[in-house]
């Protein structure tokens, strides 16, 4: 089996082979895993690409790919069309629409940018590398994917293989030749990258066995297990806009069991900013099969159900705290690869009902539970009170190994503060009290930002876009309220009063 060897920071000029590798030869063959999720499962079968044939359009010679799905059942092979690319030296095009548009380009260097209308905005190579394939030096480019500005995915794109590995915030992702095909569609399928052939290379391959091999699905994970640790960060408001954080750690501690059920008992300790250590009281957890209970949450009542992953889209489900209930509503189901394990996310939209409130994302993870609230996200969760503000550090389990989706795996030893970087900066408002509008000073100036306005009890009252400096509020009723400013991926906040 041909093993990847990746050279990283080598000088320039050995990215600049004396003549263009020749990409999709006739008889070249890429084999792809083709994932979608249904029934509490993900489902495999096999794409395959071939270049069949040489033909002329638009008195260019171009190749001929056709692509096809194996079924993982029957075997049965289905067409799923042709596509057709055009080499000039190190720039590969593909026809589509009735254009040849550059796909590919392994002449440009770092920084360099190009489009693809009209699916991304903009291109960039990041950075070079060399993949040795049995001693053969291939050119390889790691691209940004930019919409309107925003990273969308990154990819490693090789000469004569295409896309390797990529990768979205969330994870490694899809890895397929014709990146444009709307694959990376939140809950579209995922298609990555396991072979490749032609009469040159032989069989260059990422995985191990067969290049046809496929799992079977994916069982439901073991929430929770022995040695299971996670980190939040937390930062809080109070009404007189005096501000506490720190960390709150919680570990897996021992099995119970209550009412016959066994039961995982989580220890959660708190650590605040200035460093003092405290327990915090434990969270009691019992899985059946897809769907995880807490137990004592709820004031009345024993088990209530916390996280279901065998739901499907649409559905609705009630989730409880000790103050309220409210409905949660599976809008998207995608998958990240992580740590190589494939990994089911659920987005739900949360609406607490409230007159003015808006519906708020809840991402919840099969492994590591609520990736953008508290472990236990019902906490707090449409109450009228000025919100505690978690953020998802580290999950790691002895099985698992570690996982910081900011990268900071130095976040899974935390024992003592390591004071938390704010994900509030401080805002000037002025005038202050105010009768009509306020003005917003963040430093650095203001650019188009989302803001919300909170009563002083924590009850949000208005949310809005602005590409200005100044805010209405003549409407408001007098007393104090709280903003919140979203700009530029931070988020600030300010206390102002509205006089008479």
């Amino acid at each position: 089996m041909r093993r990847i060897l990746l050279l990283l920071g080598l000088v320039v000029p050995l990215f600049l082979p004396a003549q263009s590798v020749v990409f999709s030869p006739i008889g070249a063959e890429w084999t792809y895993e083709y994932i979608t999720y249904g029934h509490g499962e993900f489902l495999y079968s096999i794409r395959k690409i071939e270049s069949s044939k040489d033909t002329v359009i638009d008195g260019r010679s171009v190749r001929k790919l056709t692509i096809s799905d194996v079924d993982r059942e029957s075997g049965d092979v289905f067409h799923r069309g042709d596509r057709y690319l055009y080499q000039s030296g190190d720039s590969i095009f593909k026809y589509d629409d009735g254009a040849f548009r550059l796909f590919y380009d392994f002449s440009l260097q770092p920084g360099d940018t190009y489009t693809y209308e009209p699916y991304y905005s903009k291109i960039r190579v990041d950075s070079l590398t060399t993949v040795v394939v049995d001693g053969d030096s291939l050119r390889g480019q790691y691209l940004s994917f930019l919409v309107d500005n925003e990273l969308y995915f990154s990819t490693l794109v090789v000469e004569k293989l295409g896309p390797i590995q990529s990768f979205e915030p969330g994870g490694l992702q899809s890895s397929y030749l014709f990146y444009d095909e709307e694959i990376y569609l939140l809950d579209g399928p995922t298609i990555r990258f396991r072979c490749y052939r032609d009469s040159t290379i032989g069989e260059f391959k990422v995985v191990e066995g067969p290049c046809e091999a496929l799992p079977t699905g994916t069982e439901y994970k073991e929430f929770a297990p022995d040695g299971a640790r996670w980190v939040f960060s937390y930062e809080r408001y109070d009404i007189m806009g005096n501000r506490s954080a720190g960390y709150e750690v919680v570990h897996y501690d021992r099995d119970t069991v209550i009412e016959g059920r066994l039961c995982k008992v989580l220890e959660r300790t708190r650590i605040t900013e200035e460093g003092s250590v405290s327990d915090n009281g434990n969270i009691i957890i019992w899985q059946d099969s897809a769907k995880i209970f807490t137990y004592g949450e709820v004031i009345g009542e024993d088990f209530v159900l916390l996280y279901d992953f065998d739901l499907d889209l649409g559905i609705e489900m009630e989730v409880k705290n000790s103050y309220n209930s409210f409905h949660i509503k599976l809008d998207s189901i995608y998958h990240s690869e992580i740590n190589d394990k494939l990994l089911r996310n659920y987005v739900f939209d949360r609406s607490c009902g409230f007159p003015e409130d808006g519906i708020e994302e809840i991402i919840i993870n099969e492994k590591f539970g609520a990736t953008n609230r508290f472990l236990i996200f019902t906490e707090g969760e449409c109450l009228p009170d000025f919100p505690t503000s978690y953020s998802f550090e580290c999950y790691q389990d002895p099985e698992f190994g570690r996982y910081a989706p900011g990268g900071d795996l130095a976040a899974c030893d935390i024992t003592t503060s390591r004071n938390p970087v704010s994900r509030f900066q401080r805002l000037s408002v002025s005038p202050n009290p105010a009768v009509d509008e306020i003005r917003v000073q963040a430093g650095r100036g203001i650019a188009a930002f989302n803001y919300w306005i909170y009563t002083s009890t924590g009850n949000l009252i208005h949310t809005d876009q602005s590409n200005g400096d100044y805010l209405n509020v003549a409407e408001l009723s007098p007393g104090f309220y709280f903003l919140i400013l979203e700009m530029d991926g931070k988020r600030y906040v300010a206390r102002f009063i509205k006089g008479e």
